[in-house]
């Protein structure tokens, strides 16, 4: 989790919910509003999405700094954050700055509602979409620490989240019961009844249900959380195999990579039944789920299947194919 999630996030903005939060309950805002120079950070997660604030609020102006990372687009943006506080309700402007692309800036107008342990967002923009989105409120890092706050509130998926303490994860419910106690050097995302974890004394990942009962001990180098089935893994010797619900060895591993991990943490190896591999010779091609190689494109790289169709690369070419291998969009390129 940790891996991949923050590290281009600065840990000193994060997010909404203590331990045992109501959303539904107004934040006490004589606490918020001091001139103490307190901060109060807050967090917004979800899948390979991240975005950061630390504010603090004097009379009824906020002002603050975070920054937001898109995983799966590969952006990532600086922002300043001021409004005015009208209760328990903020009207709030986001001036978001691109890093990779210097003085590219993005404005974003949001009305904030500070509820207990968080904020909740009417009309949350992610990336130009706008929806309901929860700020979940955490320590901020290298400040007072609060007991009943985590340091990392990671966004639910299967009714489950990802929390953090003193640099350790656990999971818990939507009810705020742990459910995988905060003791874990790392944590994976919750998927298909599973979540992979990492044995910091073996030096090992394995698999757990969501109730913590070990599925599969610390014993590879790397392992994914159940994906259509199948768990991918990950040899001392460098090779990428697959396994089944039961543990044992369902494609063996003879590949050199998946398309798995980095940048987007959320990406899975199988989709609608084909996962992208890297082959011996350094190709990317499509295996079922019995590991046979249903499109041997010998790709220079290739991507997800999404509503039956993959784009691929070879050489200079971009094109997109359906689950058969032939070419439905930019095949001119192939004359």
């Amino acid at each position: 989790m940790k891996a991949f999630f923050y590290s281009t996030i600065s840990i000193i903005l994060l997010g909404l919910f203590s331990c045992g939060g109501d959303t539904g309950a107004t934040e006490d805002l004589a606490i918020l509003n001091t001139d103490s120079g307190e901060s109060h950070c807050y967090m917004y997660t979800e899948r390979g999405y991240q975005q950061v604030f630390k504010i603090n609020i004097k009379g009824n102006e906020l002002e603050g700094i975070g920054n937001f990372t898109d995983q799966k687009q590969y952006i990532g943006f600086e922002t300043t954050v001021t409004g005015t506080v009208d209760g328990s309700t903020a009207k709030v402007t986001i001036v978001a700055t691109q890093r990779q692309e210097k003085g590219s800036q993005n404005t974003i107008y949001e009305t904030w509602n500070f509820v207990k342990g968080g904020i909740e967002v009417a009309n949350k923009n992610v990336l130009g979409a706008t929806k309901k989105g929860v700020y979940r409120k955490i320590n901020c890092d290298g400040e007072s620490q609060d007991s009943t706050l985590y340091e990392y509130f990671g966004a639910f998926f299967e009714g489950h989240a990802v929390v953090s303490k003193y640099g350790r994860y656990g999971l818990i419910d939507e009810d705020q019961n742990i459910k995988i106690p905060i003791e874990y050097a790392d944590l994976g995302i919750p998927n298909e009844g599973s979540i992979w974890f990492y044995d910091d004394i073996l030096g090992r990942k394995g698999i757990m249900n969501l109730e913590g009962d070990i599925i599969i001990a610390a014993q590879y180098e790397e392992v994914n959380h159940y994906n259509e089935g199948l768990a991918a893994f990950l040899t001392s010797e460098g090779k990428w195999g697959f396994l089944d619900r039961e543990g044992m060895v369902a494609i063996e591993p003879i590949f050199k990579e998946i398309n798995l991990f980095e940048p987007d943490p959320s990406r899975q190896p199988f989709n609608e039944g084909l996962a992208n591999v890297q082959m011996e010779n350094g190709k990317w091609n499509y295996i079922d789920k019995e590991g046979n190689v249903v499109i041997q494109g010998d790709f220079t790289f290739a991507k997800q299947f999404e509503n039956g169709r993959a784009e691929v690369i070879k050489g200079p070419i971009h094109y997109s194919i359906d689950k058969k291998g032939n070419c439905v969009e930019n095949c001119d390129q192939l004359l």
